[in-house]
């Protein structure tokens, strides 16, 4: 039965078989928990191995590789959480909506192993019972990059827009459901006129405190200095990055020089809300 490679005799011998252990057989004999574990109670063993059941509702789980990927890191212990990037990279290797996904990791807390994030609530989980994630929304919440801090603030969104070519628009509607799993999206939604709004590097360049592309997140006054060294660094002249600067004015409370550009989708004389 534990011909897996990854159920170390030793571990057997001083754990036990774990609920994990029972999973990984699941997923090698495509058998469901109740009968890998009466397989094991009646089989005749050389060594005594401790055995403790389960609760009875988890005895018709039937587990695959792409559960136990999501829910170990090694096929011997559960994650101690569930991140938005498991949850995606279940669905896409499974080949089902998040919400499915969401659904089939949550039969395993029974087991002990973590709930996947958030709720499936609202407008927002019913969004997600039809998206089927692919590729590029791993490459949008993988760790430490674009949202896979957890967050989704005007640059997050300006990041994740020009990473694949989309508009803000784009970007915020496909990403904003995921608040329901966690994401905290601090921007506001882009207005008509930003929503068609397609960054480039230029723009990811002047909307960072350091010319980085990196947060901090540029906001509040905007003095000539950074006006004049985003110039020289994209090459564009200075009225060309005041004219940028004004087009995300509003969405990063940003206080322009005073030369009569007003945030995009606002007259001059209006101020832009925060």
């Amino acid at each position: 039965m534990f011909h897996s490679g990854r159920l170390a005799g030793r571990t057997l011998d001083t754990a036990g078989l774990t609920y994990v252990h029972a999973l990984a057989t699941s997923a090698s004999t495509d058998l469901p928990l109740g009968n890998v574990y009466e397989y094991l109670e009646d089989e005749e063993r050389h060594l005594p191995l401790r055995i403790v059941r389960p609760v009875p509702e988890a005895l018709s789980l039937q587990a695959t590789f792409t559960d136990l990927h999501a829910l170990t890191p090694n096929n011997s212990e559960f994650k101690k959480v569930l991140t938005i990037f498991d949850l995606l990279e279940h669905a896409v290797a499974d080949g089902s909506s998040v919400s499915d996904s969401h659904r089939r990791l949550q039969e395993f807390t029974v087991l002990g192993a973590p709930a996947p994030p958030g709720q499936l609530d609202g407008v927002e989980g019913e969004f997600l019972e039809a998206f089927v994630p692919n590729t590029f929304d791993l490459a949008a919440f993988e760790a430490g990059v674009l949202l896979g801090g957890g967050t989704m603030g005007p640059l997050e969104l300006v990041l994740t827009a020009g990473r694949f070519g989309w508009t803000l628009g784009q970007a915020y509607n496909r990403y904003a459901p995921f608040r329901c799993l966690g994401l905290n999206v601090a921007t506001a939604p882009p207005n008509e006129c930003e929503d068609e709004l397609a960054p480039d590097w230029r723009d990811v360049i002047i909307l960072t405190r350091q010319l980085t592309g990196r947060a901090p997140a540029l906001s509040g006054p905007v003095d000539h200095d950074h006006v004049l060294l985003c110039a020289e660094e994209t090459d564009l002249t200075e009225k060309q990055v005041r004219e940028r600067l004004a087009r995300y004015a509003r969405l990063f409370s940003l206080e322009l020089p005073s030369d009569g550009l007003a945030p995009l989708g606002l007259r001059p004389e209006e101020s832009s809300p925060v």
